[in-house]
């Protein structure tokens, strides 16, 4: 896989998955974990679910080693889930330490929100990095807000339900991103040929929209 997409890659911005077809390039989600040296960008983070895993005082030094590995290219996917996971009190308290690395370090982030978009509001605004809400699954109200923030909106397989579908139609080319997630069932070329579908566009624009949007976070790793 190339260190850098084109504008004719399968941009596969959130995946716990490595590469599967071709032309796909991927931001792979890897944790905490430490990785043998890699050929592709990853995210770390720790994840809300996991938030009562490490004592709060560790996550800091913590993620900070990992960030020395090269290939890591931003903070995630990390948030708040409402549904699962610890107190919302230690999710919280979780979140803002990552995000202060985020800030420190200059990185984006990708976020993992469920039912909790009205919540991230104002730790978006108080932080000065891209954000990436991936599998956003709200609805128009809260699309247009995040959008307004500047949040780039990622979607997967969550385009195949009806409100998803409406959002992703609806929003500006500048505001979206194409995930697969953990979906064994689908590859990156199917959530784009769905995209292209419910976005009524040639794959080939697509693919371009997908490719600046990418730039615009990520472009100081072009080489």
């Amino acid at each position: 896989m190339p260190m850098y997409p084109t504008i004719e890659s399968y941009i596969n911005i959130h995946t716990h998955h490595k590469r599967r077809v071709a032309q796909e390039f991927i931001v792979r989600n890897a944790y905490l974990r430490q990785l043998k040296i890699l050929k592709y960008p990853i995210s770390r983070g720790l994840h809300p679910w996991n938030a009562h895993t490490l004592a709060p005082e560790l996550i800091y030094t913590t993620l900070n080693s990992l960030l020395i590995q090269p290939m890591t290219w931003a903070i995630g996917e990390i948030g708040i889930d409402r549904i699962n996971g610890p107190s919302l009190g230690l999710q919280i308290e979780v979140l803002n330490i990552q995000l202060q690395v985020a800030t420190e370090q200059n990185l984006p982030v990708i976020w993992h929100v469920v039912r909790a978009y009205t919540d991230i509001v104002p730790f978006i605004k108080r932080t000065g990095v891209p954000h990436i809400i991936h599998h956003f699954n709200g609805n128009q109200t809260e699309a247009s807000k995040l959008i307004d923030l500047g949040c780039i909106l990622s979607f997967g397989n969550n385009l195949f339900n009806y409100r998803s579908d409406d959002i992703l139609r609806q929003i500006p080319a500048s505001a979206f991103m194409l995930e697969t997630d953990t979906a064994a069932h689908l590859h990156i070329v199917d959530i784009y040929e769905k995209a292209a579908e419910i976005r009524k566009t040639e794959m080939s624009l697509l693919k371009a929209q997908v490719f600046h949007n990418f730039d615009r976070i990520f472009g100081k790793h072009r080489q």
